[in-house]
């Protein structure tokens, strides 16, 4: 399914939305807009999934390992488990708990798992909470159209990843549309998530909300959009847990040519 027609619903929607953005950028026409639109746009966070349909091989739920029962990584992620990504190297959201080791496996696969793209051990935060990793200029660029399969591993004891809490995704590197691109030119910055969230591109969508949460922790509409957007995926219970600092890159113990 090309990106063109999974845009398409986000060109059917919104419509007052871009009538504003389209009205605040003429010389003069703010003194004409109703009086509604002189509040604070009320940024919709609902996220539209793309329909490119599951992966070749459904990626399964969260194995706990040799970890206790009171430990839960999530990963943050819509339902079918395939995030589309505009990057090259995106960035990675989960629900991390504290653990004892503080060590993280992240494994990037080619989509049938017979090669590894890119594999490093992390450093995760002594703090339980949303922690977010960004493949580095180091791993090999995404390639568009392709499917990869990623796995984030903690070890539960020290340096047993074999036995460890592991959780699993997708993700598919998409070009940017036209519209779209058209549109974040237009639009203002906070109002990129929305746009980045009807288009069903996720890792844009949650890097942006993260980012402005993280910029204006006392602020009410950060907060909603953040829940807004969790919320439309069903990670209803993270929403509350905090940002705390990115894991580091440890190691990288394996790099590979992107497959082609």
């Amino acid at each position: 399914m090309k990106f063109n027609e999974d845009f398409s619903d986000y060109c059917t929607d919104s419509v007052l939305d871009r009538v504003y953005l389209f009205l605040e950028h003429l010389p003069g026409a703010g003194k004409f807009l109703p009086d509604y639109f002189s509040e604070p746009l009320l940024v919709s966070q609902v996220f539209k999934p793309s329909k490119r349909g599951a992966p070749k091989t459904t990626a399964g739920g969260a194995t706990r390992g040799s970890c206790t029962q009171d430990q839960t990584l999530t990963p943050l992620i819509p339902h079918d488990r395939l995030s589309l990504t505009l990057s090259e190297r995106p960035t990675f959201f989960w629900s991390a708990p504290q653990t004892s080791t503080g060590a993280a496996q992240f494994l990037l696969m080619s989509d049938n798992d017979t090669q590894i793209v890119y594999e490093t051990i992390l450093t995760l935060p002594s703090a339980s909470g949303i922690v977010e990793f960004t493949l580095p200029a180091q791993a090999p660029a995404l390639e568009v159209g392709k499917q990869y399969h990623w796995y984030l591993t903690i070890a539960c004891s020290p340096d047993d990843f074999d036995n460890g809490m592991r959780v699993e995704g997708w993700v598919e590197r998409a070009n940017p549309d036209r519209t779209l691109t058209q549109a974040l030119k237009m639009a203002e910055p906070d109002q990129h998530s929305r746009l980045y969230a009807e288009a069903g591109i996720w890792h844009e969508a949650l890097s942006a909300v993260a980012k402005t949460r993280r910029d204006k922790p006392a602020d009410l509409n950060a907060m909603d959009n953040w829940k807004r957007l969790l919320e439309s995926v069903g990670l209803n219970t993270v929403v509350a847990q905090p940002l705390v600092a990115p894991p580091l890159t440890e190691q990288a113990v394996k790099e590979v040519s992107s497959i082609r």
